[in-house]
This record gives structure tokens, C-alpha cells and sequence, in this order.
């Protein structure tokens, strides 16, 4: 029997998505940095040479968005970290600013309708409000930041009529959307195995979107994920982002982990005879980024 042929499409596969809605992207990170430009710059009246200046920076700001993205498929985490991590600051930041200024704005609208039976009400003036914005924009940009960099559990308990009894607290570990890329690292990885090794799970599932970057980059840095320690073992699940970062490659890669993915199949978690089923679905959009397929070893022996 004849082995199957490569997809030629896969590396088209991982751009698709980008060549697709960087023309979106563009227009909306304009979009937003022109508003911002018209409430912190032209609507306060500064002096030709600042008014320039933080013209030029808010350009420069905009420009660095999709550059930033589109370089960062281009060269290895390691070395796009430099560019990247301001990069992403500054999108989180943009956001909190846009949050801010729509805020003002909404809250002018109702002081003009307010001011229109009331003259006396004071309204906010371009300073204040450009005040305003940067003051909470930055201060929430700032708070996410160090959130970002938090690690908290959150306990869920999930009542199921028909549980066995045997399986009465059985404890799922879920470890969701790490990203492990151009800003997350093997360092913070290193804080969520040891988090979840300390809560003495029965199994520990890895729900999508753990990497943003190749098998070949990030090797390194989820090697801790073979540190994991659950009573039935670590599983995976494809998200919409390892369709970008190489699918296939990270499903042959996290088996040698101790990580068992999980494509469209299940498996059972046997305690005293009564079984838990633990189901994996490829991410939807699989389908959409990626046309090549890649397998579990159990999946394999039996195609």
C-alpha cells in the first residue's frame, strides 16, 4: 500500500488565516488609532512640534501592529520577544484607551442632553477628557499586565445525577490557552505544572491553544509539561492556534511528553470497574487552517 502524500498545502495553510484578515486587521487598527489620534492629540490643541511628535507616535504605534504579526511568523520567539512583548503591551493598552475614550464620549452625549434643560452643568472639555482616557486606559493596561502574569485556581464542581458513586470527586485538571510563544516561556510553565501538581488531580486535560510558535522554537520551553503528575495522565486537544504553529508536528511532539492528544476519539478512565469517557474534538476551524491531518498512535494502527 502506497504511503499517503504530504499535503502541499500545508505551509499555506498556516498563512491562510493571516493573508486572509490582515486586510481586516489593517483597516480596524486604523480605524481605532485614528479616533485615538482625534481625542488625545488634535482635540486638546498642542503645540505644532508636540502635536507632530505624538502624530508620529501613534502612526508608528498602528504600523507596529500588523508588522509586528507578521514578523513574528518570519523569525524564531527567542528573538521576535524584543519587539513582540511591546507590541502586545501596546495592542492591550490601544484597547483600554479606545474602552475609555468611548466612555467620554458617551458620558458628553448625556451631559449635553443634560445641559440642554440645565446650562449650569459643567460639560468635559477636550483636556480633561484626554486626562481621562490616558489615566484610566493606562491604569487598566497596567493592572491586565500583572493579572496576565498571576496564576489563580478556580474550583469547579459539576453535579451529574448519574455518577457513579466510584467516581464521586473524581478531579479534572484544565489547563487552557498558555500560549507559549514570543512572550510566555518555559519559566512561566514551569509555575503552572508546579500549580497543578499541587492539586492532586486525577487527570490533567490540556484543552487547545498551549503554543504560539513551532515544534523546532518551542521545544524547550513546554518540555516541563512531562512533569505533569495526575493518577490517569495528561491529555490535549487541538486549539485554532496550534493550526498555526504546525499542527501535526505538535501532535507527533507532545507524546514524547507523556501527553496523549486526543484527535476525535475517546478514551475510558477506569476507577473500581465504572468508567469515565474523556472525549477530544479537533478545534472547528481544523478544517479552515490546516489540510493535512495528523493522528494519535492508537488512531494510526487502526486506519
Amino acid at each position: 500500500m502506497a504511503a499517503p502524500r504530504q499535503s502541499t498545502q500545508a505551509p499555506l495553510g498556516r498563512w491562510r488565516p493571516l493573508v486572509t484578515f490582515l486586510p481586516i486587521g489593517v483597516a480596524v487598527v486604523s480605524g481605532i488609532h485614528y479616533y485615538l489620534w482625534m481625542r488625545l492629540v488634535r482635540d486638546v490643541g498642542f503645540p505644532t512640534s508636540i502635536d507632530h511628535a505624538l502624530t508620529v507616535m501613534l502612526v508608528l504605534a498602528a504600523a507596529s501592529v500588523p508588522t509586528g504579526v507578521v514578523a513574528s511568523r518570519l523569525v524564531s520567539p527567542r528573538w521576535s520577544v524584543w519587539w513582540l512583548a511591546p507590541v502586545y503591551v501596546w495592542i492591550g493598552t490601544a484597547f483600554y484607551l479606545l474602552l475609555a475614550a468611548g466612555i467620554i464620549d458617551l458620558l458628553r452625549l448625556v451631559l449635553e442632553l443634560v445641559a440642554f434643560e440645565q446650562p449650569e452643568i459643567e460639560r468635559i472639555g477636550p483636556e480633561a477628557g484626554a486626562f481621562l482616557i490616558v489615566t484610566w486606559g493606562v491604569g487598566a493596561a497596567t493592572l491586565a499586565v500583572l493579572e496576565a502574569r498571576t496564576l489563580r485556581v478556580e474550583h469547579v464542581e459539576v453535579a451529574l445525577s448519574k455518577l457513579p458513586r466510584a467516581l464521586d470527586g473524581f478531579r479534572i485538571a484544565q489547563i487552557s490557552d498558555v500560549h507559549v510563544g514570543p512572550i510566555v516561556g518555559r519559566r512561566f510553565l514551569e509555575r503552572v505544572v508546579s500549580k497543578v501538581n499541587d492539586l492532586d488531580a486525577d487527570v490533567v486535560v490540556i484543552t487547545g491553544d498551549l503554543v504560539d510558535g513551532s515544534v523546532e522554537d518551542l521545544a524547550h520551553d513546554v518540555a516541563p509539561l512531562a512533569s505533569l503528575e495526575s493518577t490517569f495522565g495528561t491529555f490535549f486537544v487541538t486549539g485554532n492556534h496550534e493550526y498555526h504553529a504546525g499542527a501535526p508536528e505538535w501532535c507527533a511532539h507532545l507524546p514524547t511528553l507523556g501527553v496523549r492528544v486526543l484527535r476525535n476519539e475517546h478514551v475510558v478512565l477506569d476507577r473500581d470497574g465504572h468508567g469515565l469517557d474523556l472525549a477530544g474534538i479537533d478545534d472547528y476551524e481544523a478544517t479552515h487552517l490546516h489540510r493535512s491531518r495528523c493522528q494519535s498512535r492508537e488512531s494510526h494502527r487502526r486506519a
